[in-house]
């Protein structure tokens, strides 16, 4: 019965604040519901955005897009509702997002670093990438030699195979 209740209110409130009001100045874009405030096809995308894919499946559906604008209808009246009282100038609001400033400008910082890091890093592989007219010329002024000490392999038919291949064609290895 409560939760009835509730429903209806809630409806009444949406769909009342959902009317269009004639001395209401155009948006800039289309506005999906609208009354004191607009709610946007944008907003509407952004609400959609914010989705997992279950829930995004289920607000394409007619009752799903009517739960989806009744949810950002009520965060718009809140959020209104929020500046009117001048909650946006409270100790406590002002206080989290200086917090917040305070963790974004560490990340932010952490990635200027890294960034300019990787940067260094492609602009010294760019500038060591030796062309190929520079790779024959040391190939030509030292030959290439390679001396073999040991060959180290997991077991002993592997290295007697090994062994024949290079006893067979001297010249090649």
């Amino acid at each position: 019965m409560k939760y009835s209740v509730l429903l209806i209110l809630v409806l009444g409130i949406t769909v009342g604040g959902c009317q269009k009001d004639k001395e209401q100045a155009p948006t800039q874009e289309p506005a999906v519901a609208r009354g004191t405030l607009s709610v946007t096809e944008q907003d509407l995308q952004q609400g959609l955005d914010l989705l997992s894919e279950q829930d995004r499946k289920f607000a394409e559906t007619s009752f799903g897009r009517q739960n989806l604008l009744q949810i950002l209808t009520r965060e718009k009246l809140i959020l209104q509702d929020a500046r009117d009282t001048g909650l946006e100038q409270g100790k406590e609001y002002k206080q989290a997002l200086a917090q917040k400033r305070a963790e974004l400008d560490a990340i932010y910082d952490q990635f200027a670093q890294e960034a300019l890091v990787r940067a260094w890093y492609e602009d010294k592989d760019q500038k060591l990438q030796p062309s190929e007219e520079e790779i024959k010329a040391y190939y030509d002024k030292y030959p290439y030699e390679m001396t073999m000490k040991q060959i180290i392999t997991d077991n002993a038919q592997t290295a007697d195979q090994m062994l024949r291949i290079l006893k067979s064609s001297p010249g090649r290895w």
